[in-house]
């Protein structure tokens, strides 16, 4: 790929040599490496629960190096984290171990994104996949009005009871008034 390039989509490729940012998926999504996956550039990781995130999947005759490279994780469209979850975000298939370690993310480091807190393992899964675990539970917060009504039954309740009491006065005035 060339230097500032970006990988985006879902699909097989034979071998990648990222260099600019490699976004898996159409937020998000897989893609499948027959061959090498080489990483010295980002990897663009998008979490939005344990069961749709971002992630690549390197077959068994293939290896994995992310030396001199970058992992950002973003929290994607009405997330939910839970304390437990495991994102495997790199599924090495092979029997060789990844080689290197994401900038300032040694084996164990813990990172957080938006309040969730992740640690990262390069041994992971079956032994040799990069996974992530999230150490807190926390989930996109209420931002509108349809989000605060959804999440919260009492404001709803409490604007039906005053919705009523205000028709029920204005009701009254104009029959006072006649």
């Amino acid at each position: 790929m060339n230097v500032g390039g970006t990988l985006k989509g879902t699909g097989t490729a034979g071998s990648i040599y990222n260099l600019g940012t490699v976004n898996p998926g159409n937020s998000p999504g897989t893609i499948h490496v027959t061959n090498n996956y080489s990483d010295q550039g980002i990897y663009q990781v998008e979490l939005q629960n344990k069961d749709s995130y971002n992630k690549i999947v390197v077959s068994p005759t293939g290896t994995v190096n992310v030396s001199d490279a970058q992992l950002a994780v973003v929290l994607y469209n009405d997330w939910k984290i839970t304390a437990g979850d495991t994102f495997t975000i790199i599924d090495n298939q092979g029997t060789q171990p990844i080689g290197g370690t994401y900038e300032g993310l040694a084996e164990g480091a813990r990172f957080s994104v938006d309040g969730a807190t992740f640690s990262i393992s390069y041994v992971g899964g079956d032994g040799n996949d990069l996974v992530l675990t999230a150490v807190n539970t926390v989930s996109a917060p209420n931002t509108g009005v349809l989000q605060i009504v959804k999440g919260n039954p009492l404001v709803v309740l409490a604007l039906g009871i005053v919705s009523v009491v205000a028709i029920a006065a204005i009701s009254f005035r104009r029959k006072s008034t006649r």
